[in-house]
């Protein structure tokens, strides 16, 4: 009796000894099998080479557009010397402010067709079958026309990032990968215009005059046009300076009065062009 106990507590530590093994065996081996199973996913791929832009801005710096003006955005696009073989700018605005209309290629090493659909205008560039792809260094791409509806902020952007990479904004490189990483969009809002002299011009219950104009002299280089300005809203009075040109083109910045943004246009002999829509 007792050497067959022996036999059968030697056999029983030999049994748990190999499940033991085998147990063991079996989950290096889908330990193995799992890691080799993690395959990288699209963005962590992307993340190699995030290194495009894609810049949409006014043609000219005036953030406000009048009411049935038409304005142009040019679309343009930087990939820090990487190859680029397409791209597609997925362009969002509010329908009811502005109206897309055309556009024009302003590259003709790509092919550019736009889609429309309601908000939205998919400006996409491929380069041409029988050119090679290039690198691109904030190099105008393509014009987008679009006419003023009605006063507002016209919300007009780049889309990036979307859940759905099919209609997503990139920039693709020759093998196909999205190198996109930032983009820049500008700011419009929809107003109104009058043309603004010495003498009060009455907006509601707003008065707008011109107090002065400083203009450059006949073949300066480097020279700004100053505009003062005074804005009267009852008993209020707020002085305005605008300044624009110079070398570089000094971008114009919206001044504001009253809680109404304000730019001007043209500078004539008639008067100067003003430009204001309500602070969003």
């Amino acid at each position: 009796m007792m050497k067959n106990s022996f036999y059968k507590t030697k056999y029983s530590i030999v049994l748990i000894l190999a499940i033991l093994f085998a147990g063991g065996f079996y989950l290096s081996k889908k330990n193995s099998i799992t890691k080799k199973l993690v395959i990288p996913g699209r963005p962590l791929f992307k993340q190699q080479n995030n290194v495009g832009t894609l810049t949409l801005r006014k043609q000219n710096d005036r953030q406000i557009v009048a009411e049935k003006e038409k304005f142009d955005l040019v679309l343009s696009g930087k990939s820090e010397k990487i190859l680029v073989g397409g791209y597609d700018a997925v362009v969002k605005f509010d329908p009811n402010i502005v109206s897309f209309e055309t556009n024009k290629s302003l590259n003709n090493r790509f092919d550019v067709v736009a889609t429309r659909r309601d908000g939205e205008v998919i400006v996409t560039g491929t380069i041409k079958d029988d050119g090679k792809a290039i690198a691109i260094d904030a190099t105008p791409l393509t014009i987008l026309t679009f006419s003023a509806l009605k006063e507002g902020n016209a919300n007009i952007f780049v889309e990036k990032d979307l859940q759905n990479k099919q209609r997503d904004s990139n920039i693709i490189n020759p093998k196909g990968v999205d190198i996109l990483d930032s983009v820049e969009n500008p700011t419009v809002f929809v107003g109104k215009k009058i043309t603004a002299t010495s003498k009060d011009v009455k907006v509601n219950d707003t008065a707008i005059v011109i107090n002065s104009v400083e203009l450059p002299s006949a073949g300066c280089s480097d020279c700004v046009t100053i505009v003062n300005a005074q804005i009267t809203k009852g008993a209020e009075t707020e002085r305005l300076k605008f300044t624009t040109g110079g070398i570089a083109g000094k971008p114009q910045t919206p001044t504001e009065a009253f809680g109404v943004l304000y730019e001007i246009g043209n500078v004539t002999n008639t008067g100067v062009e003003v430009y204001f829509a309500p602070k969003q």
